[in-house]
């Protein structure tokens, strides 16, 4: 996310929404927001006593950015990069309206 944000021209310490003084990630807490339910849905397969740390439970949850997120199949990695972008030419003036996906269970 934070490599996307950087890549369009925006800086990661400037968020919307979360905005702590010790926060140098802000905007990246804010745009990942709506790719939340996609890690939510990984971590529910995982049994209760998964280990976090576990490589194969890494593994699973950075495979994530490969699900299909939009109806248009484009994959959750994809969509993250296409939101910096959006959100990169809706505050240098392009656009009235900041419109964000939502993610659905295939």
């Amino acid at each position: 996310m934070i490599r996307n944000i950087v890549a369009a021209g925006l800086w990661p310490t400037l968020g919307f929404w979360h905005h702590h003084r010790g926060n140098v990630f802000a905007l990246a807490d804010d745009l990942i927001e709506p790719f939340r339910p996609v890690v939510d849905h990984v971590v529910q397969g995982f049994s209760i006593d998964t280990e976090l740390g576990d490589l194969g439970v890494r593994a699973s949850l950075v495979a994530s950015l490969d699900m299909p997120f939009a109806t248009n199949g484009h994959t959750v990695g994809t969509m993250i990069m296409e939101l910096a972008q959006t959100v990169g030419a809706y505050v240098e003036g392009e656009g009235t309206r900041l419109q964000v996906s939502s993610w659905r269970v295939a």
